[in-house]
This record gives structure tokens, sequence and C-alpha cells, in this order.
């Protein structure tokens, strides 16, 4: 059970980093601490959520509008939109076109 996440919430973990997406479309973010430090909850500032995947150092939301955003640590280019930056909040990314499909 993460602190502070009353209600409906959908989840995805990698290692001791997780987020979760409300039936609201919110998403909260957490990191698992070793005891007897707590757990760290925060939110994240983007909404219309409807799908979400996190990695030990990223994760990644897909909104309604079909558009993806990520955040997190993108020293390897993992964000894909070229800066090596630490993202902190959502960046939209773009998606390749897909042909054939």
């Amino acid at each position: 059970m993460v602190p502070g996440l009353v209600g409906e919430w959908t989840p995805a973990v990698a290692e001791r980093r997780g987020c979760a997406f409300s039936s609201e479309g919110k998403v909260s973010c957490w990191e698992m601490a070793l005891p007897p430090h707590p757990t760290i909850v925060w939110e994240v500032a983007i909404d219309d959520v409807v799908a979400i995947d996190v990695a030990p150092d990223h994760a990644c939301a897909r909104k309604k509008d079909g558009s993806l955003h990520c955040w997190g640590e993108t020293r390897f280019g993992v964000l894909g939109d070229g800066d090596r930056r630490c993202a902190l909040a959502p960046k939209r990314v773009a998606l390749p076109a897909i042909s054939g499909a």
C-alpha cells in the first residue's frame, strides 16, 4: 500500500519506483525507501492519463488524446527528445510514424 493514494488507482512498478493513475486521470509516483526512511510520494503535473509505464529511471504516460508524455532520468536519451538532462516534469514525446500498419 502506498501512503496517500485513496480510491481506485492503476499502478506500474519498476524496482523501488512506481507510479499509478487514478480513475480521474491524475498521476502520483513514489520511491520506496529502506526503513527507517519513509516512502516518498509526489503528484505528477499531468492529467487525462489512460495508461502508464515505469522503468527504473523514468516513466511515461499516455493521455486520452493519444499523446505520450515522459519524465525522469534521461542521460542515455531514453525520452527520445534529444535532451540528456533530467526531466522533472512530463515532456511530450514525438512518436514515430508507422508505415504499412
